[in-house]
């Protein structure tokens, strides 16, 4: 039941904190077989992986959920923060342009594509994704902040004012 897989959940996460991680991988495995449309189980399992040094487990495990549903944005997203992990480039970008193209309305894939490209010290690229992502997904305002921070970081602080006032003019 979900308040069982909420507990599990927790612990799981109060067991990384000490380090414990076999126990949380335990436990976030049960919490997520409980729930396995809940995306917090399934997050807090791979970071749990990720913090065991278990990068194939982790791979293993999203390989599972994408069989399940190849829609899910964030089990590609994670997938995509694997390979980059992995420092497998091609695929990482190849992930996030999966992300959106599955689920164009999602903001996840094009903050992740987007700090790709700035990690890849393009800039513009990465504002160019996030204008793409602006006009595209539900969710703007992650990328409406993120965007005015790359402007910012180009010291085209009028277009980041801009932006700004665009996220107080549409605020309730």
């Amino acid at each position: 039941n979900k308040d069982s897989s909420d507990a599990d959940r927790i612990l799981g996460r109060s067991l990384m904190g000490q380090k414990r991680f076999g126990e949380a991988v335990e436990l976030l495995t049960k919490s997520t077989d409980q729930t396995p449309k809940d995306g917090e189980s399934m997050r807090a399992l791979v970071q749990a992986y990720v913090a065991a040094g278990k990068l194939d487990e982790a791979e293993s495990f999203l390989a599972q959920v994408l069989q399940a549903n190849p829609d899910n944005v964030n089990a590609i997203v994670m997938q995509g923060m694997l390979h980059l992990r992995k420092e497998k480039l091609e695929k990482t970008k190849k992930s996030f342009e999966t992300a959106i193209a599955r689920v164009p309305t999602a903001f996840a894939g094009y903050l992740a594509l987007a700090d790709y490209h700035s990690r890849m010290k393009n800039v513009d690229e990465s504002i160019k994704v996030l204008q793409q992502g602006i006009s595209a997904a539900k969710d703007k305002n992650s990328l409406r902040f993120t965007l005015a921070g790359r402007y910012g970081s180009k010291g085209q602080f009028d277009d980041a004012i801009k932006v700004y006032e665009e996220i107080v003019a549409e605020a309730p």
